[in-house]
């Protein structure tokens, strides 16, 4: 037995492996132990087979691999250690594995991964995990399967093209719509105060949203062909958090927004006569400290309960927890009470706040005189709602059927960040603003304002003198706007 070279013992019901069964087998090159019922080792099990090249523990029911119980395999090239119900393995296993080049942990939960535990192993070309957010913990190694987890490659952050592109087009489009609201809003004057207040909070909202894809999209940029070599330096920065909450922050405070508005809305409709009046702003102002201190709290306390504080949005490289690929992970409770608890609350509500709006417009429009503009102002609100529908609904069922047990493409998580969670901070300010057509006058007679003002100008200073004054623009259908000038 002792010039033995070869040895299997493949599907043999063996279950243990003690410190004495392979004593004598200093010559084995290979040894195979797969599908049998191992559930322990003995530390010491392995130290005589220091010849060993190739050892294959697959499909066996392993729970724990200590820290020195490969240390004899300095020569081992090939190491299959996949499908085993690991609840730990020492960071150290590896340690003395200088020549090993190719691992099989496939279909292992690593509960205590870290970067330190595959560092020694210079010369390995290729690993196999069961996901893949595990290759980052294994920056230097040319080959990891799984190639991808629907968002991120081994080269790229966006591996798709379409990814990349649309990241880029919505994060602009959200980005600049949302700025000509808050701009339009300051220019034009509104009667109705409160509700103008609201909207420009919403839009500073839905900016975040676009601000969160910038980041997204600068950082895809900047790990273009090397993203592997720096996903875990991503994943697990502040900057990573930093962006996941914007966009945390922006979603959470939207949905609530959105839920103030609605029912604001139906208390005026429903209630007739005028017997439910238009919120102040300071009671304006106070509702909003309200809904901002919340959702800035949702966003921040993960970061403060778990013992990774980068953990929670450091779950892919899109740092958004909805932990969909990997629904039980750490912080998963907190992600389904936002996910599914406050947003899907959110969106029920706000469906039967205007289920209820609605029916009271039947009932009372022939009886009562309800002001069109609170039929428009509804109408308007209704499509936003319809757009909040449309992001949030797929979320909630997508986490649920996760929940369930449900498989889950892997494509699904990138489209739903780029494509759905956005949706309605890109939408919203066409829906609640420049569908308004007062705004719109506005905002054609901007550029024919400042070519009229400077023809003006260029009238009453011939020979381009610098002078300081303002002049009155008046609008036909809306407000005289005082502009400054100042030449030179």
């Amino acid at each position: 037995m002792s010039n033995l070279k070869e040895l299997f013992l493949n599907y043999n019901e063996m279950k243990t492996i003690g410190k004495e069964l392979l004593g004598n087998l200093e010559n084995l090159h290979l040894l195979s132990l797969r599908g049998n019922y191992i559930v322990s080792i003995h530390e010491k099990a392995f130290t005589k087979l220091v010849n060993l090249r190739e050892l294959n523990l697959y499909e066996n029911r392993i729970v724990r691999l200590e820290p020195t119980v490969f240390s004899s395999f300095k020569l081992v090239s090939k190491l299959y250690i996949g499908n085993n119900p690991f609840k730990y393995i020492a960071k150290q296993v590896f340690t003395n594995m200088e020549n090993l080049k190719s691992l099989n942990m496939e279909g292992i939960e690593i509960y205590n991964i870290d970067i330190n535990m595959f560092q020694t192993l210079q010369n390995l070309e290729s690993v196999y995990f069961k996901k893949y957010s595990y290759c980052s913990y294994a920056p230097n190694v040319p080959r990891c399967r799984p190639l991808s987890d629907g968002i991120s490659s081994q080269n790229q952050l966006l591996y798709k093209p379409i990814l990349r592109y649309s990241t880029w087009a919505i994060c602009i489009c959200t980005c600049v719509t949302n700025l000509m609201v808050l701009s339009g809003r300051y220019i034009f004057r509104d009667e109705n105060k409160s509700l103008s207040l609201v909207i420009r909070n919403l839009a500073v909202s839905d900016f975040f949203m676009g601000l969160y894809l910038l980041m997204i999209a600068i950082h895809d940029v900047k790990y273009r062909d090397n993203y592997n070599t720096e996903a875990y330096n991503w994943i697990k920065s502040w900057g990573c958090t930093l962006t996941g909450m914007m966009g945390m922050i922006s979603s959470e405070v939207s949905v609530l927004l959105l839920l103030f508005m609605s029912i604001d809305r139906f208390l005026l409709i429903a209630i007739p006569f005028g017997r439910y009046g238009s919120l102040s702003v300071k009671e304006t102002t106070l509702v909003l400290i309200l809904i901002w201190g919340f959702g800035i709290s949702i966003a921040i306390i993960p970061t403060l309960e778990f013992y990774s504080s980068t953990r929670f949005y450091g779950v892919n490289g899109l740092c958004f927890p909805l932990f969909i690929d990997d629904p039980y992970f750490i912080g998963w409770e907190f992600s389904a009470i936002i996910f599914i608890g406050i947003n899907a609350f959110s969106l029920i509500i706000t469906a039967i706040v205007y289920v209820g709006m609605f029916v009271s417009i039947w009932k009372t429009r022939n009886a009562t005189t309800i002001p069109i503009k609170d039929f428009d102002i509804a109408i308007r609100f209704f499509f936003i709602v319809l757009t909040d529908t449309i992001c949030w609904l797929p979320i909630i069922i997508t986490k649920a059927c996760a929940y369930l047990g449900h498989e889950i493409s892997a494509d699904v998580y990138g489209w739903l960040i780029v494509f759905i969670l956005p949706i309605n901070s890109a939408l919203n300010p066409i829906l609640y603003t420049f569908t308004i057509p007062r705004y719109r006058a506005h905002l054609y007679r901007v550029p024919i304002n400042a070519i009229e003002s400077g023809i003006n100008r260029a009238k009453r200073s011939p020979h381009g003198s610098a002078d300081t004054g303002s002049m009155q623009l008046t609008h036909r259908n809306g407000p005289s706007i005082k502009i400054v000038t100042n030449n030179f």
